[in-house]
Formats: structure tokens, sequence, C-alpha cells
């Protein structure tokens, strides 16, 4: 049986970039439909971003009891629950699922289950086990969103699991493995370690996380292996096979051959995009294996936009809300561009790190004049009684603009909104430092570091 159904704006996909921007959509008076052949939410939703932050609280308090002597509290030694720390993520999830689908509902969007496909560029096909419904859309925003990268690793189709897997684990694993020492690898190398995992790290450049700047790289890969997590930089996995109840990681670096045995090996070396059916045959261009778009988020079929991991990176949950909300003000006639400049870049371990605009080396190769300012968290008072003074902050100036901020050290991932704000706003940087923050807080950190960037810092030492 096939059906058929006309709207102003249809998403096909309804992750983060598929189901705010139809609700922006609603917003503005148009009428839209999503298609959706999973769960609403998405990835950030159901196997990534929420359900990795579920976990890695599990593991701070783990941390917190294991430290309450150093705070003059008594405790016994945690013990961890796995089936209870499970069935915390699944509840996360859940909730936050159930709040998207009732936001759909309340704000009157049309979700329609199934697999979607580009019949043209008007026209998307809901294709279910005995029906069909025809979608007739003015705008069609692709918003198909991304799922775990794979690399050629002989043994690693058969013998590694992805983050699609890692937080439905019947057991914890006693000794865990991770491909990849980006942010997810981190993320999820750190939660394994604080609930008392042994934890091995494999990544093939010379700093975990890349993209971040070297400084906070470097700190982040201090506080892990203080944690006990073995980290192993420029090193080439040779392969992954089976040898009795064990998953064998066989790996080459500077000091020659090695191999790790785990009870579980996550393979986590990035995200690639999901290009639905039917979109590369409708004329949209197709790069790299990501949808081209303009700054406009269009792609090169009139009428049809991308929003979301679908169209590469950042990939990162709040950058496509903010695409999908610059596709859908232009898809009903406005007039809105994308701003790269300060989107936040958040690695949730601990230490927490954060960033947003520029890096150092990024700055520099750009021929950039900086200033650049850092202060210690072990000098901010309440990071001092808190037992947090690991870190610090590093802010890059230029002119009379903030063009980078990067922060390791606690609440890092909050802290870097004030920064982001100011990069967003092109805040004069003499008005920005101005700022009371009050004390103590840990916001203190990012003033003190502009301080000592305008030369006049007030708890530091000038060199």
């Amino acid at each position: 049986m096939t059906t058929e159904l006309q709207v102003d704006i249809a998403f096909l996909g309804g992750g983060v970039a598929g189901y705010t921007g139809a609700i922006r959509a609603r917003q503005r008076g148009a009428s839209v439909a999503v298609v959706e052949r999973d769960q609403l939410g998405g990835t950030c939703t159901n196997r990534g971003c929420i359900p990795a932050k579920a976990l890695i609280y599990c593991a701070e308090v783990a941390r917190h009891v294991r430290r309450a002597k150093e705070f003059g509290i008594t405790a016994a030694a945690p013990e961890v629950d796995w089936p209870g720390v499970v069935k915390h993520v699944d509840g996360v999830v859940t909730r936050l699922r159930k709040g998207v689908e009732f936001l759909m509902e309340r704000n009157g969007v049309q979700v329609l289950r199934g697999r979607g496909r580009l019949a043209d560029a008007r026209t998307i096909a809901v294709e279910r086990a005995e029906s069909e419904t025809i979608i007739r859309a003015a705008k069609v925003i692709i918003s198909s969103g991304s799922e775990p990268a794979t690399i050629p690793i002989p043994g690693a189709a058969e013998h590694t699991v992805t983050t699609d897997q890692i937080y439905h684990l019947a057991t914890q694993p006693r000794r865990f493995a991770v491909i990849g020492g980006g942010f997810i690898g981190c993320e999820t190398a750190y939660s394994m370690a604080d609930l008392g995992s042994e934890v091995m790290m494999f990544e093939m450049m010379d700093q975990i996380v890349p993209n971040l700047d070297p400084d906070m790289a470097q700190e982040l890969a201090r506080g892990l292996t203080r944690m006990g997590i073995k980290i192993k930089t420029s090193t080439r996995v040779l392969g992954v096979e089976a040898r009795g109840d064990a998953k064998v990681v066989k790996y080459s670096d500077a000091s020659g051959d090695g191999e790790f045995a785990a009870d579980l090996v996550l393979l986590a070396v990035g995200r690639r995009a999901v290009v639905a059916q039917g979109v590369a045959e409708a004329g949209v261009a197709i790069e790299r294996g990501r949808v081209v778009v303009n700054e406009r988020m269009e792609t090169g079929v009139d009428g049809v936009y991308a929003a979301g991991d679908v169209t590469g990176e950042p990939m990162l949950a709040h950058a496509a809300a903010a695409e999908a909300k610059v596709a859908v003000i232009n898809a009903l006639g406005g007039d809105a561009t994308m701003d790269y400049r300060a989107i936040p870049f958040c690695v949730y371990t601990w230490p927490e790190v954060a960033s947003v605009g520029m890096t150092e080396k990024r700055a520099r190769e750009a021929g950039i004049e900086l200033r650049i300012g850092r202060f210690p968290f072990r000098a901010v008072g309440k990071a001092v009684a808190i037992g947090e003074r690991e870190g610090f902050a590093k802010v890059l100036l230029s002119g009379d603009q903030l063009v980078g901020a990067h922060i390791v050290g606690p609440e890092a991932t909050d802290l870097i909104a004030e920064a982001a704000a100011a990069i967003w706003a092109r805040t004069p940087v003499e008005q920005f430092a101005e700022g009371i923050r009050a004390h103590p807080t840990l916001a203190e950190v990012t003033k003190e570091a502009l301080e000592d960037a305008l030369g006049v810092p007030l708890h530091k030492l000038r060199e």
C-alpha cells in the first residue's frame, strides 16, 4: 500500500540535525516531516554523546569515592556493579529519547519510521516492510548522520566492537584495548579505567586527540597515564586475532613489535558520513563520502540542503543543530550563513579538555601575530579546595580579539562556554577580561589567563 504526504520541509534523518531543524521549522510555521529508520535523537542520544557521558559519570563517582580520604571522609573501596552501570546508562538514554519524541509530538512534527530514499529533489520515498509513503516536499534537508568508521586492520572486522555496542556489554572487560586515540577513544578508555579495567590505547599519530593544541594533548596524556592507562602513540596496529578467550592486538612502534591480550577491543578511529540512498542519483555532489554544501548549507541541487554529520567535519552535535537552523532559515526564504569560528570541542575525560577557535599552531601557520596567556588551576582557590589542581587555561589574542581558548582541567567542558561566546560576539578582549567572575569559582582561570596575555597578571609572576 502506498500513501502520499505533502509538506513544506522534509528531513531525511531524525538525529540532532533532523529533530532540532524540524522544531525550528515548525516554530516558523512550516509543515514538517522527519524520516527516521531507527531511533529519534540519532547517534548522539542513543549511541554517542549521551550514553558516553552517563558512563563517564559512573566512573567519576567511583573516582570520587576512592579519593574520599583526601577530604577527611572514610568510605569503603567502591565496588562496580556493571549491570547497575548499564541500567543507569540505558535509563538516561531512554529518558532523553522519550523527551525528543515528546517534543516532536508537541510541535506537530510528523515522524515517519522507515528507510528513506531520495527519489528526486522534491520527493522522499519511505519504505517499510509492507507499505510505502511518498513525501512531496517543497524543500528537503538531508540529515542522515554518521556511523563508526573502520580501517583495514587484519582481524578487526571479526574481533573488535564499535561504540554502537560498547554501552550494552553484558560484563565489564577486565582488560580493554582501544584502537584510536581520538576523543572517543580517550573518553571510553578513561571511563573503563576508572571503573577498574586494565586499559591500553593505540594511536598512530604522535599525540592523542591529534586536532588538539599539543600543550593540551600532552597534559591530557599525563593525566590518563597517571590513571594507569598505557598509551602507545606513533604506533601502527598490525592486526587483531583471537587466542583462546582473548583478543590479541598486535602492534609495532619505535621499540619494535608487541602484543596486548584483551577481553574486548574497541575500534574508535572516527566516524564517516551516512549518505542516504538516492542522494547521489538526485544530482547531489558527494566528496570523500560526505554531502557537499556551501555556507548556507545548500547542496548544488536547488531546494536540497544538508546539515549535521552527513556534511563531514566537525561532526559535533552542537554544530549539527546550528547547521540545521541555518538550513531551515534559508529553506524558508531567509538569509543565514554558517559560522564555524566558535564551535567548542570537548573531551570528557580526567582531566577534561575543551577548546574553541584557533590553535597556536594553526594561527602561526596563518601568519597571525599572537599574545598568549596561561594560568594554572593550582593557583585557583576553588580548584585547590576541591582537590583538582591539575591543568591550566591558555588563551590566544590577536589585536583586540580572542581568537582561541584552550582549557585542560576541572570542568573545562563547561568553562569553555564564555570564551566561545566572546569569540562568537567578537567581544573586545579588554572588555572580556574586565568582566567580573565570582570568587571562588573555576571560571577565574579564564580571567587570569586573559590578564596574563594582556601583561597585567594578578596572581601570577610576570616572566
